[in-house]
């Protein structure tokens, strides 16, 4: 059987489960966040190790593009512009996920607030239910006190009926089968006597 405490703390639990199981979820929201903003700086930074590596290449093309042709020079330019695009992109992407994050992390605000508001208002309920538990228990327990006492009183009886009855009568009739031969006993030895002094009585008479 529970007791008070965890019967009102699982009261509380589903009080607000629903704002804890939206927690959780901004929870998990955050941290897919956290490891695509992770692997979206980890790829900026490749982008722009590229990017610098390009621009260190483009005025050497330029310089000689007297002797070179101009479709290579081009080309240069487009790659270097073309990396410089996705560097560009990446950082809006980075810049997309901070802001997301910041949100969850506002929104968790915001239910924790709105869990502790829950709370506050349901404690002077706790404080009846918990009253009203402990008062169920503490009935509960009264009344098996009392189904154990009449279950022992029960067997008392049960016993006084079928054991010690039949032994008080036997132990009854077994000391008056006893006072009966005592006194047989008693009484037998004096005849034998008055018997013999008689039979004496008579011999000393005859001579």
């Amino acid at each position: 059987m529970l007791s008070a405490k965890d019967l009102v703390a699982l009261v509380h639990q589903k009080a607000y489960e629903l704002e804890e199981c939206d927690t959780q979820d901004i929870e998990e929201a955050k941290r897919c966040k956290k490891k695509a903003l992770k692997e979206k700086k980890a790829e900026l930074t490749k982008k722009e190790t590229e990017l610098k590596n390009q621009k260190i290449r483009k005025p050497a093309s330029k310089s000689n593009a007297s002797t070179s042709d101009d479709d290579d020079v081009d080309s240069n330019w487009e790659l270097v512009n073309d990396v410089q695009e996705q560097v560009d992109d990446i950082k809006d992407d980075v810049k997309d996920l901070e802001a997301a994050i910041k949100e969850l992390e506002a929104e968790a605000n915001s239910f924790r607030k709105a869990q502790q508001a829950t709370c506050k208002k349901l404690e002077p309920c706790t404080r009846i239910l918990q009253l009203a538990v402990e008062i169920c228990c503490t009935t509960f327990r009264e009344q098996v006190a009392e189904e154990e006492k009449s279950a022992l009183r029960a067997t008392l009886e049960s016993f006084r009926t079928n054991i010690c009855k039949p032994m008080s009568t036997f132990m009854s009739m077994t000391q008056q089968a006893k006072s009966m031969f005592m006194e047989c006993s008693s009484v037998s030895p004096p005849l034998l006597v008055v018997n013999g002094s008689s039979s004496k009585l008579a011999l000393q008479d005859a001579e």
